[in-house]
């Protein structure tokens, strides 16, 4: 599957780091004297899923799925008139 981006490697990039919460410790890890040369390097890595003005940036897609624990532990419990009787 890919991600597609109409725009810029360096305007995905600035995106990516805005949206993605679960890394803003790690974005904001990076020492400023750095941050010219890791922004220069992901857009450079970025730029080789270029076609024209879009960006087609191949991703891995896990889809899980469950049952919500706590209803399967409801069906369990004693019903309530059960419970009076105790």
């Amino acid at each position: 599957m890919a991600r597609v981006w109409a725009g810029t490697p360096e305007e995905l990039w600035t995106y990516q780091q805005e949206v993605s919460t679960l890394c803003h410790s790690l974005f904001d890890s990076i020492p400023t004297d750095l941050r010219p040369k890791v922004d220069a390097e992901v857009s450079s890595l970025l730029a080789r899923f270029q076609s024209g003005s879009v960006l087609s940036v191949p991703v891995n897609v896990i889809v899980a799925g469950g049952n919500d624990l706590s209803e399967t532990m409801i069906r369990q419990m004693p019903r309530r008139e059960n419970r009076a009787q105790q």
